[in-house]
């Protein structure tokens, strides 16, 4: 099983009952912790993907999504000689 990376100063909720029905979630962000996490993780176009999750419990929580992509094998060198033109 991968361990998992939480989003060290960023935290979710579900918004209160009295919201109004077109907030979805509350965000809050402790910006010393959320800034450092944000660097530390940054990829290589400048940005840090997260998922908001529900825990078996019911807790609402953020996590860091590391996925990359596998690149896909190498293709064989093309052979000028069979390159039609």
């Amino acid at each position: 099983m991968e361990s998992k990376t939480f989003a060290k100063g960023i935290y979710a909720e579900l918004p209160s009952e009295k919201a109004p029905s077109f907030v979805k979630l509350k965000l809050s962000f402790r910006v010393a912790d959320a800034a450092a996490f944000l660097a530390e993780h940054e990829n290589n176009a400048g940005y840090v993907n997260c998922d908001v999750k529900e825990s078996k419990d019911g807790k609402i929580y953020v996590e860091l999504n590391d996925f990359k992509p596998k690149k896909p094998e190498s293709l064989e060198e093309t052979n000028e000689s069979s390159i039609p033109f």
